[in-house]
């Protein structure tokens, strides 16, 4: 992940984030991102508003360094052909257990 934010957010001027949220798996990477000014703003904001840190507590601002490594869960494979779901929605009008769940 270190290798991956130097060279897409460093060096390219990029995001490692698309259309979902920052959380844990870029908190490490926030400054480098956003650069020490912008990172020590935010964990003023921070404290300001949630001085007890229990509003989404870890997630963006978090200290661990490897808190993107830890509590990862994995799936467990059902079959094949569900596997291959990437929970796109395109075939939602038409998936046969849309409404069994």
């Amino acid at each position: 992940m270190y290798d991956i934010n130097e060279n897409v957010a460093i060096k390219h001027g990029g995001s490692l984030k698309a259309e979902h949220g920052t959380g844990r798996n870029v908190a490490p990477f926030v400054e480098m991102e956003w650069g020490t000014k912008a990172y020590e703003l935010m964990w003023e904001v921070k404290k300001l508003f949630d001085p007890a840190f229990i509003l989404n507590p870890g997630v963006i601002l978090n200290e661990d360094p490897d808190v993107h490594a830890k509590h990862i869960r994995m799936d467990h494979p059902s079959h094949p052909l569900v596997d291959r779901c990437i929970s796109c929605g395109w075939c939602e009008s038409n998936c046969p257990s849309r409404d069994l769940s």
